[in-house]
């Protein structure tokens, strides 16, 4: 069998007659190898990797290749002594795990397991030294120097530029020495010392560097948030040049956005008198100061101007609709209209809003310092609305609430009896009015759209009139009473 060792021994055996004579041989099961890869720090399986397994007297038994688990296995081996060592690992790992020696034995299934680092990256960080922004456009160039330091050999890895982001990120490299040295600041700095870094990089670990610049004559525009003092990313800023110390107008000389620190700067500016205006807001806030005007001296040195701008975070507005009988009750499907107190309506829908299945509405975004007037339109099924708006300031970063309560419309049930034995009698027929003698029609509205026949309504088969939606509860005792008397002239015009 393909999976056993063969017994080469030779076995004797004394045959009898008339008798039944037994041998009995076994075969060893060969063993497996089986090898385990795995990332040195994270410890997770690393697939693809190829090994070479060999025999003790040199020769090659075979090659194996990790699976998505980081296991290879060889299977039915002879019993003996084995190298195992990596032929290739896939990218981005270093070759770096040393062969190993195994020796195998007849039943047993053997383990090995390898580790690899990852290839280390190289980051370069390019910042402006007044603000920590990152610069774009500084030129760098790398050198790698070999693991062996005796032989202070260099080998360039060639020449880079810093991002959008002030970065230059190398990577897939070789643990050694390195060398970074900047070639040329961007446009409007200059190089701040040390313009060259030497470092080494294990295996497995990463390295970042930071190099900064320093602004020629320059105007740093710093954002904030006014409640947090939170740095306030995305605000555009531009940039005009008046003159020598005064002007109207200007040249301008360009926009900028702040960056994720909250900063836009300027660099490489003459002398002379500038005017930085916000013109876009971070989204979601408001300008409180919009512009400031700079004025660079001409004294022979670096001139760099740090302004403080902030931001007023919008405010946010609540609107609760409640039942006025009781308050835990919300309403929802209640129609509003949200306005400004200078009459522009807020939102696309003509300043229309309604309440939500918890009765709510809350509009962000709204501008702080602003007054808004609220005003209902519809009250929900079943409810009076009310009509009486309400006005509310809004609060930079905060959320104002107002509540609105609806009195719910009342109910009214006529039942008719026989007075001896209290059953009810359907197709009795009662004029329903108001005391003022308003007839009433059959959703409770008073009003000649919705008015019945003569305002006359008939008992059912219960002996009931059921009209729902009723004014208020004193119209409602109002025509209970009217119902009694209508019901009492009927009774006499019915003895008569």
């Amino acid at each position: 069998m393909a999976d056993h060792i063969l017994d080469v021994r030779e076995y004797h055996v004394e045959l009898f007659p008339g008798q039944i004579s037994t041998i009995t041989i076994e075969n060893q099961k060969r063993p497996n190898l089986i090898v385990y890869k795995k990332d040195a720090d994270t410890g997770e399986p690393i697939p693809n990797t190829v090994f070479l397994v060999k025999a003790a007297d040199g020769h090659s038994v075979d090659e194996i290749k990790t699976d998505s688990e980081g296991k290879a296995v060889l299977s039915n081996l002879l019993p003996g002594v084995y190298e195992i060592s990596e032929k290739s690992v896939p990218a981005p790992w270093l070759m770096d795990a040393p062969p190993q020696l195994v020796t195998l034995y007849a039943n047993r299934e053997h383990s090995v397991y390898f580790e690899n680092h990852k290839k280390p990256v190289l980051t370069i960080n390019k910042v402006d030294s007044v603000t920590g922004s990152p610069i774009q456009g500084a030129k760098f160039q790398v050198w790698y120097g070999s693991n062996n330091t005796s032989t202070g050999e260099l080998n360039s890895l060639g020449v880079f530029f810093s991002d959008a982001n002030g970065q230059i990120v190398i990577d897939n490299l070789r643990d050694g020495w390195y060398k970074v040295t900047e070639l040329e600041p961007a446009a409007g700095f200059t190089i701040k010392q040390p313009a060259t870094q030497e470092f080494y990089i294990k295996g497995g670990e990463s390295k970042t560097v930071v190099f900064e610049n320093t602004p020629l004559n320059g105007i740093v525009v710093e954002k904030y948030d006014s409640v947090t003092g939170e740095a306030l990313p995305g605000c555009t800023f531009q940039l005009k040049y008046l003159g020598g110390t005064s002007g109207t107008g200007g040249t301008a000389i360009g926009t900028k956005v702040t960056g994720k620190n909250g900063t836009a700067i300027w660099t490489g500016l003459k002398p002379g008198t500038y005017v930085l205006e916000e013109v876009d807001p971070a989204d979601g806030y408001s300008i409180i100061q919009s512009s400031e005007t700079i004025f660079l001296a001409d004294s022979g040195e670096q001139s760099v101007v740090t302004v403080r701008f902030t931001n007023a975070p919008d405010g946010t507005l609540l609107i609760r609709k409640v039942c006025s009988v009781n308050p835990s009750i919300t309403l929802q499907n209640a129609e509003f209209k949200v306005a400004y107190a200078d009459g522009s309506v807020v939102g696309d829908s003509n300043g229309i809003y309604r309440t939500d299945e918890n009765g709510e509405i809350r509009i962000p975004g709204l501008k702080p310092g602003k007054s808004v007037v609220v005003t209902e339109t519809r009250a929900p099924a079943g409810f009076l609305i009310d009509t009486q708006s309400q006005t509310i300031q809004i609060q930079e970063g905060k959320t104002v609430s107002l509540t609105f309560k609806n009195q719910p419309k009342g109910q009214l049930i006529v039942q008719k009896r026989d007075s001896l034995t209290g059953q009810p009698l359907p197709n009795a027929e009662f004029r329903i009015t108001t005391a003022a003698g308003c007839e009433v029609g059959l959703d409770g509205v008073i009003g000649t759209s919705t008015l019945t026949q003569n305002g006359l309504f008939t008992t059912d088969s219960n002996g009931e009139i059921r009209i729902t939606n009723s004014v208020t509860v004193n119209v409602i005792e109002a025509i209970g009473r009217r119902i009694r008397a209508v019901d009492e002239q009927l009774r006499k015009e019915a003895a008569a």
